[in-house]
């Protein structure tokens, strides 16, 4: 992987395959941080990302970069090989972008835009309650900082701030963002 500075980055994949489409893949890191954290004991982790596919890139990457103050990793066009964890035809352009939250190293999100109209539009939005993936909670310690770079950015807030007392997140104050390509963000803010 080429960094944004021009270095170059070494990791190991393995990918396997499970039923409808289900795709798990394995990755190694050479001399950076991990993806996910790992226990110190057994050097397990968990899942180090989310990937998801967008029709307008530069939209969504403009939301997560501005609203959300996401720093990216890498954003660069690659062709799919042969093989591939999308589980699609070899040779198929596709932008692939790293994306992560502010002051962290791993547990990103994968952002996938198909070229050349190789994109698929099942006619179904890709939100709840709809199946797939529906929505990302993401914690956030300042609210209100959130929905105003939403407004400033003209982006779309489908719930204002409220307060809640969640079963498992605790209590906290909570609000709903839709990105430009329609997928649903919840912010939370424990108090």
């Amino acid at each position: 992987i080429t960094n944004p500075d021009g270095s170059i980055r070494h990791y190991l994949e393995t990918i396997y395959h499970g039923p409808d489409f289900l795709h798990v893949v394995g990755i190694e890191r050479i001399d950076y941080p991990q993806l996910a954290p790992c226990d110190p004991k057994n050097g397990f982790g968990g899942p180090g990302y989310s990937a998801f596919v967008a029709k307008d890139s530069d939209a969504e990457i403009e939301f997560y970069t501005k609203v959300l103050e996401f720093t990216i990793l890498f954003d660069t066009v690659w062709e799919t090989a042969e093989g591939s964890a999308l589980g699609i035809e070899t040779g198929v352009p596709f932008r692939f972008t790293s994306m992560y939250a502010p002051n962290t190293k791993q547990n990103h999100f994968l952002l996938l835009d198909f070229k050349d109209g190789n994109m698929i539009d099942t006619g179904v939005p890709s939100h709840l309650p709809n199946q797939g993936l529906g929505m990302y909670s993401l914690h956030t310690t300042n609210i209100e900082k959130v929905l105003q770079n939403a407004k400033k950015h003209q982006m779309e807030i489908l719930s204002p701030i409220q307060s809640v007392n969640d079963a498992i997140l605790g209590e906290g104050k909570v609000a709903l963002l839709r990105t430009p390509n329609g997928f649903y963000i919840e912010i939370f803010d424990a108090t």
